[in-house]
C-alpha cells in the first residue's frame, strides 16, 4: 500500500536556546562584532520602523530578525501560582521535558507578554516517580502553595492524587492524559485526548482514509490505558469487519523481532503500535533490520525525530499526534516561542503539551478579568465552547466530546508521516475520531 506524503514540514531548527531575552542581546552583540557595516544598515532600518529591535545569531553565521519580541512591561505585583507534576528518574519512565517546556512557557508569559494582565505567573513544580505515593505526596506539597491550578505533565501514579486536588476545589489540566483516571475524574480537563484519541484518530484515518482491509496492533503487555485503548481499537476494528489480529510484548522485552515478525505476518495494511517511546525506538530498530514494508502507525509520544530516525530510510511510519507540527520558520507567536524556547532536543508533543497547557490555563486566567482564581478556571474550563487553544485544535469541556471518557474536551488529531528524514502533515487537517467512537457504544 503506498502512502502519499503532502503538508508542510516539520522538522526543527539546531539552535538550542537557554534564556529568551538575554541570548537575543548577546546574538546581536555577536552580530555587531561581525558585521559592522551591515550593523549600520540595521540601525538605519530600525529607526524607520522597519526592523524589529531584537535579533538573533543563526548558527552558521549571519543574522536573522527575531519575530517574537517583549511585548509588555515587567510583570510585577503578587504572583499568579500554577503546580505543575510530572515523573522524572524513574526506571517505568522520565519526562523532565515536560518541566522545562512547562518552565519555558511560564518565562515566554512574564517575559514577553507581561504575565496575566500585569502580574507574574510562577509555577511551582514537583517531581514523582510513578508510585501512587509520590503523586500523593506531590499533591500535598503543591496545594501547600495554593495553586490556581495544576498542570499534569506525564505521570503513571496521577490517578492515586486527582482526589486531593478535586477536595480542594483546584482544577486539574492536561495536555498528555496517559491514565483512564484522567479521562473520567470529573475535576480533570484533558485539553487533548492522549494516546485514547490518537488511537481512535488513527482507526478512523486507516478505516475512512486508507481503506485498510487488514490491519494487526503491536501493543505493551501490561495492565492500563494503553492496553484498553488497544482492546477498543479490536472492537472497532471489528465492527467495521476489518480483519485484525493483537500481539503482546513487554515493554522491557530483549528483543522485539519477534514479536514484531508475528505483528507484520499475514501481510497486513497496517500495524499499530501502542507503546511508550522508549520502546518505540527499539520497536522501529528491529524493523529496520526485518526491512518492514508494512506501514507502521506510532502513538504521538513516538513522533520525535530521534526515536523515528531508527526506523531508517525504507520502513514507513505514520503517527497519530494531539499538536500540529511546528514549522522551522515562522508560525504563530506561540509556535515561534516554543521552537526558540524549547531546545530541539526536548522538543516533542509532550512537551508542546505542557507548554500548551499553561498558555491554555493563562488565556483562562486573562478572561477571568479581575477576579483571577480557581473557581473561574474551573468555569471557563466547563463553560468552554470550541475554545481556542495552543498548537492544539480548539476545545470544549461539556463532558460529552467522547463516550466514557468524558473528561476528553479534544478528540482531534493530525496524522503525520516520517519521510527523508523529516516529519510532514499527511493530510493538512484535523481527523476527528468521535464518529469512529461511537461504534464502542453502537
Amino acid at each position: 500500500m503506498r502512502i502519499a506524503v503532502r503538508g508542510r514540514t516539520g522538522s526543527v531548527p539546531p539552535v538550542a536556546r537557554t534564556s529568551w531575552r538575554t541570548e537575543m542581546r548577546l546574538a546581536c552583540a555577536v552580530t555587531v562584532r561581525r558585521t559592522a557595516p551591515f550593523t549600520a544598515v540595521l540601525v538605519v532600518l530600525s529607526l524607520l520602523g522597519v526592523v524589529p529591535s531584537a535579533c538573533t545569531y543563526q548558527r552558521g553565521g549571519g543574522m536573522r530578525v527575531a519575530t517574537v519580541q517583549h511585548k509588555g512591561p515587567v510583570p510585577t505585583g503578587a504572583p499568579l501560582v500554577l503546580g505543575f507534576v510530572t515523573q522524572e528518574d524513574s526506571p517505568t519512565g522520565s519526562f523532565p521535558e515536560t518541566r522545562r517546556a512547562a518552565e519555558a512557557a511560564v518565562a515566554y508569559v512574564n517575559e514577553d507578554l507581561g504575565g496575566v494582565e500585569g502580574r507574574p505567573l510562577r509555577l511551582r513544580t514537583c517531581r514523582t516517580d510513578g508510585s501512587p505515593e509520590s503523586s500523593q505526596a506531590c499533591a500535598r506539597q503543591l496545594l501547600a502553595v495554593r495553586p490556581l491550578a495544576v498542570v499534569g505533565g506525564v505521570d503513571f501514579g496521577a490517578g492515586a492524587a486527582l482526589p486531593a486536588y478535586q477536595k480542594a476545589k483546584v482544577p486539574y489540566a492536561s495536555g498528555s492524559p496517559q491514565l483512564l483516571a484522567e479521562l473520567i475524574d470529573p475535576n480533570s480537563y484533558a485539553l487533548t485526548g492522549g494516546t485514547a484519541a490518537e488511537l481512535l484518530g488513527t482507526a478512523d484515518y486507516l478505516i475512512n482514509t486508507l481503506h485498510v482491509h487488514k490491519v494487526n496492533a503491536l501493543y505493551v503487555d501490561l495492565p492500563g490505558l494503553l492496553a484498553s485503548a488497544t482492546a477498543s481499537a479490536k472492537t472497532i476494528f471489528d465492527k467495521k469487519k476489518i480483519a485484525n489480529r493483537l500481539v503482546a510484548e513487554k515493554a522491557d522485552a530483549a528483543d522485539f523481532t519477534p514479536a514484531l515478525t508475528s505483528a507484520t505476518a499475514g501481510k497486513p495494511d497496517a500495524v499499530v503500535i501502542v507503546f511508550p517511546a522508549a520502546s518505540c525506538q527499539r520497536i522501529l530498530q528491529a524493523a529496520a533490520g526485518l526491512g518492514t514494508t508494512v506501514p507502521l502507525v506510532v502513538p504521538g509520544s513516538c513522533a520525535v525525530p530521534r526515536v523515528l530516525a531508527s526506523a531508517g530510510p525504507t520502513v514507513p511510519v505514520l503517527a497519530a499526534s494531539n499538536y500540529t507540527l511546528v514549522p522551522a520558520a515562522g508560525g504563530t507567536p506561540e509556535e515561534q516561542a516554543y521552537r526558540q524556547l524549547v531546545t530541539p532536543a526536548d522538543q516533542a508533543p509532550i512537551a508542546q503539551a505542557a507548554f500548551s497547557t499553561v498558555l491554555d490555563v493563562r488565556r483562562l486566567l486573562l478572561e477571568a478579568g479581575t477576579s483571577p482564581n480557581s473557581e473561574a478556571i474551573r468555569r471557563g474550563l466547563a463553560a468552554s465552547h470550541e475554545h481556542p487553544s495552543v498548537m492544539a485544535h480548539p476545545y470544549t469541556c461539556d463532558r460529552k466530546q467522547l463516550p466514557l471518557v468524558v473528561a476528553i474536551c479534544n478528540g482531534f488529531v493530525r496524522i503525520l508521516s516520517w519521510h527523508g528524514g523529516m516529519l510532514r502533515d499527511q493530510l493538512g487537517t484535523w481527523v476527528d475520531g468521535r464518529k469512529t467512537a461511537q461504534l464502542l457504544i453502537s
